[in-house]
């Protein structure tokens, strides 16, 4: 398995995270900024586990370049909230309660926060606290699903990492991205806002299922 390879994102914060914890291993990424800056690969995430759409995205990068690709899908699950927003963390503040309920039917209900111009992190994590307003169950997870494909898109190996923890009442620390200055991982007083990248790394849902991947890639270069 070649030490260059395909993911199948756009996320320049992601990307940063991903490339951060494969170097020290000496893989290099290539994601679809590079390869498609005109962005005319679209990929509709439809998946309803973050597996799906880790398989969906690796699919798609593979079969457009001809060359083996991964894909992964990262978000939070809120146990109030039935485990929304899951696999629509990124576009959480302009769903409806009828689209979340299709897939977390134990959803309690908000409404879409719409706003022209702001950050959809931040316009996430206002619904998130709007929602969470008096509830003394706070518990939440984060879930990265990674997927590595061939060059005709067969799956080769997916895993998974999560990380459980609890959300604050308040925006904390200004590092990290998506939910991070809400989230306190387990034992820990500091959200994921606050914390040192390198302290993020040791325990991030993202680096549990990278040392998975990381394991299969060495065992397969053997």
């Amino acid at each position: 398995m070649s030490k260059a390879l395909i993911i199948a994102s756009r996320n320049s914060k992601k990307l940063a995270e991903l490339r951060e914890l494969l170097a020290p291993r000496g893989y290099s990424l290539v994601s679809l900024r590079e390869l498609d800056p005109q962005g005319r690969l679209e990929i509709a995430e439809t998946g309803r586990t973050f597996r799906e759409n880790a398989l969906i995205k690796a699919r798609a990068a593979a079969r457009a370049f001809e060359r083996p690709a991964v894909g992964e899908d990262s978000g939070l699950s809120v146990v109030p909230l039935g485990g929304a927003p899951g696999v629509y963390s990124a576009r959480f503040h302009r769903l409806t309660t009828a689209e979340l309920r299709g897939l977390y039917n134990a959803y309690p209900g908000g409404e879409p926060l719409i706003a022209d111009g702001l950050d959809p992190d931040r316009l996430n994590n206002v619904r998130l606290l709007a929602e969470l307003e008096g509830s003394k169950d706070r518990r939440a997870f984060y879930t990265c699903a990674l997927a590595l494909v061939d060059a005709a898109g067969k799956a080769l190996f997916t895993t998974r990492g999560e990380v459980h923890g609890r959300l604050g009442d308040r925006w904390a620390g200004g590092g990290g991205f998506g939910y991070d200055p809400l989230f306190h991982p387990e034992d820990s007083r500091l959200t994921y806002g606050e914390l040192p990248p390198e302290a993020k790394r040791a325990t991030s849902h993202r680096s549990r299922a990278l040392r998975r991947f990381l394991a299969y890639l060495d065992e397969v270069r053997r």
